[in-house]
């Protein structure tokens, strides 16, 4: 990217974005769980901003690498194992 085509205000608006993260850099960890269409990718983006975290989505990650299988398995093993979580417990 070059900085040149960046304007003054949003430069100004990235550093006070900056200099505010670093002073609440306290680690934290939030992992959001539902299924497909629970709202996670869209509260995920807005706690990032306010919190200053950084946002890893699985379902992403491997829908770029490309590989189905994968996908369906890792889907699999995570409603199996929330499936018996809750028969386990009568959820």
């Amino acid at each position: 990217m070059d900085l040149a085509s960046v304007s003054t205000t949003e430069l100004l608006k990235e550093l006070t974005r900056r200099a505010r993260c670093d002073a609440i850099s306290t680690p934290k960890r939030t992992i959001f769980v539902g299924p497909p269409g629970a709202g996670k990718g869209t509260q995920a983006p807005i706690i990032k901003d306010e919190y200053c975290l950084c946002h890893l989505s699985t379902g992403d990650m491997l829908r770029e690498a490309g590989n189905f299988f994968i996908t369906f398995y890792i889907y699999y093993i995570y409603y199996y194992r929330i499936f018996n979580f809750a028969l386990k417990y009568k959820i």
